[in-house]
């Protein structure tokens, strides 16, 4: 329990103990199921507030792997096209192909994965 869940489990009872002396039984145990019914609340308040706090964490967590993901295929991108033009010959001409081939590959990664860290926003 909190700090703030607490202070206002601390401050209903203190009600509840102030209505026990000056108010009837019914409005002390009204009292009483109020407060149960606020402690309930606020705690799964915090519940939620720690589970959106992990989910959170885990999202971060793997935006950093897209974009370090998506870095290496910078990089990888970058060698092939450095390298097409020194190897482009009529005796590797399959090298050069199946290095095109990598290099679509390699663009339609970066693209998906610029579109996740770019449009994927945490709310």
């Amino acid at each position: 329990m909190s700090g703030r869940s607490k202070e206002i489990k601390e401050k209903l009872h203190h009600i509840r103990c102030v209505l026990g002396i000056v108010g009837d039984q019914e409005t002390v145990n009204m009292a009483a199921d109020l407060e149960d019914l606020i402690i309930q609340e606020s705690e799964r308040v915090e519940e939620l507030e720690d589970a959106r706090n992990d989910e959170y964490e885990t999202y971060t967590n793997n935006l950093k792997i897209l974009k370090k993901e998506n870095q290496r295929y910078k990089q990888a991108l970058l060698v092939i096209e450095s390298g097409e033009s020194v190897l482009f010959t009529p005796y590797n001409e399959k090298l050069w192909k199946v290095l095109n081939i990598a290099r679509e590959a390699l663009k339609g990664e970066t693209e998906k994965h610029d579109t996740i860290t770019r449009d994927n926003k945490y709310i």
